[in-house]
Order: structure tokens, then C-alpha cells, then sequence
């Protein structure tokens, strides 16, 4: 190893997976990589200068090692997990780096607080959010609610669909961490992107479960529009995002909402030729952003 590359400050990754491969070998490419994955085999731990069999929810125990390091430039990861998107934040937010607050971190992954939150605002785009005020803010603990309807029942902190239960007419669940939303019939899509300062840049809106739909440009503003409300609404800053929504023909219905690209969705920008693995690395460090364009595209 040069002495030059020696000098350089650290990235901090959370996790080693083999996902991971793409941001940490463009991270590599100006920084010295600290890995911390509690899987001593990760396959991404070759392409680390330091590599610590620690997990990634652990914050304290990475907080500690990063302390004794020299120039920590950004924090980042690629891992889905609750418990390491909030110790992101908590890293970052030690060493003064961008990122998302933790704040923010615990509000996202709460459903029941940001859906309360968005229903509270004024609607002037046309959205619609499908878990009533009134029962967000059983948060979980005295669930108890009569729904005359079609409804889902989603776990308050799920995340990827995991746990959704369909309920039908008259449903009254007394269940902890259990919330209800009603059910929207209509295209789902994803708008992926991010978001520094005022900086707000589209990546990719993704049409679900559809080999490929191109969007009109008024569509594209519409989407848009959408994304930059809920971003302020929310705080999200320094930080990918995705956004999902169902388009019911009237309203776009915001149904999730997260700290990362959706899945998949930075390979299929990398089989356009629009890798955002550099682009994350600006991100994370508060690098000069390179200009970025929208794609339009179906998701199979």
C-alpha cells in the first residue's frame, strides 16, 4: 500500500455484504475502508484496510473503535436493518458528518408517526395517506379499532412488506405494534432519489410488477412534486430516499417511505450505464455532487 493512499481519512462501512461490493470499491477509490460486519467471513472484507467482526447495530462498539481513527470522512452502508440505519445516523451525527439525523431515522421506520404526521399536513398535491390519524396514534400499545372496509394490517415498525396481513369488513384487531390502513386499488410505483439541502435529484421512478412503462414529463413533475413534500415534511436530507405510491387515478397514496434506494434499483441504474455508487460517496462525505438525470423505467 502507497504511502499516499496511507494518508488518506476513512470511510466507515456498516456491513460487508456482498451487496455491498459496488460503494465500498467506489469508496476504496479515494478513501481507506473500516468495515464492521459481525460475520468474520464477510465477502466484502478483502476490499477493507481495516475490518472489525463487530455488528453493525452495535453503535457503541463501533463508536468506540472509530474514536481511535484519524479523519473520518463518512459513514455509510448499504443494509436495510432498522438497527443499522439508526446507527448510521448516530455515527454521522458524532463526527459532524451528512446523513440523515437519527430523529429522522426513528421516525421513517416508525410508520405510525410519519403517517401521522404527513395526515396532519395540508393536502395540495392531491396525496392521500391510508392509516387515519385518529389510529396512528394508537402507537401499538391499546391497538384497538373498528374498520368497516377492505383493509391491510401492517406491523408498525415492518419494512419490505414483511408481516402484512389483508383484513375484510369490520375488522377490530387488539394486537401490540399493529397498525391499519385501508386499501388502494391502482399502480404502484417507486420514485428513488436524493436529497442534499435544497438539492433534491430524481434517479429513477420504477412502475412495480411492469416490465417497462415510460412516464410523461407531466407525470415525472407530478411524482416529483410528491417526493419534495414528503422529504420537507419528513426531514430526510443528505441521504437516497424512496418513495412509494399508488396512483388510485385520482390521488398518489403514499404508502412507504425509506432511507435507501429500493432494492434493486442501483443495479438496474448500473445496467443503464448510471452507477449512483460514486454518487453515494459524494453523499456521505459532502462531496461535489455530479449532475444526474431521471430514468424511466419498469420494474419485473
Amino acid at each position: 500500500m502507497s504511502g499516499g493512499i496511507i494518508e488518506m481519512s476513512w470511510v466507515v462501512f456498516l456491513g460487508g455484504s456482498e451487496s455491498h461490493r459496488p460503494f465500498v470499491e467506489a469508496a476504496r477509490q479515494q478513501y481507506r475502508i473500516v468495515m464492521f460486519d459481525v460475520d468474520a467471513a464477510a465477502p466484502c472484507r478483502e476490499l477493507a484496510d481495516e475490518f472489525q467482526a463487530v455488528s453493525c447495530h452495535d453503535y457503541w462498539e463501533m463508536s468506540s473503535h472509530c474514536e481511535m481513527l484519524d479523519g473520518i470522512a463518512g459513514v455509510m452502508s448499504h443494509c436495510s436493518a432498522v438497527q443499522a440505519i439508526k446507527a448510521r445516523a448516530e455515527l454521522a451525527e458524532d463526527f459532524g458528518l451528512p446523513c440523515y439525523s437519527p430523529l429522522v431515522a426513528k421516525v421513517v421506520y416508525n410508520k405510525a408517526k410519519w403517517k401521522a404526521k404527513l395526515s396532519k399536513e395540508v393536502d395540495e398535491l392531491g396525496i392521500g395517506w391510508m392509516a387515519t390519524p385518529e389510529f396512528c396514534k394508537l402507537d401499538g400499545n391499546d391497538l384497538g379499532y373498528s374498520w368497516h372496509g377492505q383493509s391491510l394490517m401492517k406491523p408498525i415498525h415492518g419494512f419490505g412488506g414483511d408481516g402484512v396481513v389483508p383484513g375484510f369488513f369490520a375488522c377490530n384487531w387488539e394486537y401490540p405494534g399493529w397498525m391499519l390502513e385501508s386499501f388502494v386499488d391502482g399502480a404502484e410505483y417507486s420514485i428513488n432519489g436524493y436529497r442534499r439541502g435544497g438539492d433534491i435529484g430524481l434517479l429513477a421512478i420504477l412502475r412495480k410488477f411492469s416490465f417497462r412503462e415510460y412516464l410523461s414529463v407531466a407525470w415525472e413533475e407530478r411524482f416529483q412534486r410528491v417526493a419534495q413534500r414528503v422529504l420537507y415534511w419528513l426531514g430526510i436530507n443528505h441521504s437516497f430516499f424512496a418513495v412509494d405510491v399508488i396512483d388510485d387515478g385520482e390521488k398518489l397514496w403514499v404508502i412507504d417511505v425509506g432511507l435507501l434506494l429500493d432494492s434493486g434499483v442501483d443495479v438496474l441504474l448500473t445496467r443503464y450505464g448510471r452507477a449512483p455508487y460514486e454518487l453515494a460517496v459524494q453523499l456521505a462525505t459532502g462531496a461535489e455532487l455530479q449532475p444526474w438525470g431521471t430514468l424511466e423505467a419498469g420494474c419485473s
